[in-house]
């Protein structure tokens, strides 16, 4: 995406931003150096299959996820 800025006369982060996903590691070595969003998966993954065991050992007590 940024070569492509490029190629059209854009110029990153003067006039278009970019924006990764999951901190990929390369993106530091990019240029300009890319900004990332990181999520983070094993809390993600442990706390569902926390709740899923909850879930399936107590069925009838359900309560909201909560955002991390």
């Amino acid at each position: 995406a940024i070569n492509a800025c490029s190629e059209f006369g854009y110029r990153v982060p003067d006039d278009i931003s970019v924006i990764g996903f999951d901190d990929m590691p390369y993106s530091q070595y990019l240029t300009p150096e890319l900004t990332t969003v990181r999520k983070p998966t094993e809390t993600m993954i442990q706390k569902g299959i926390k709740r899923l065991l909850e879930i399936i050992e107590k069925p009838a007590v359900v309560e909201p996820v909560r955002r991390i």
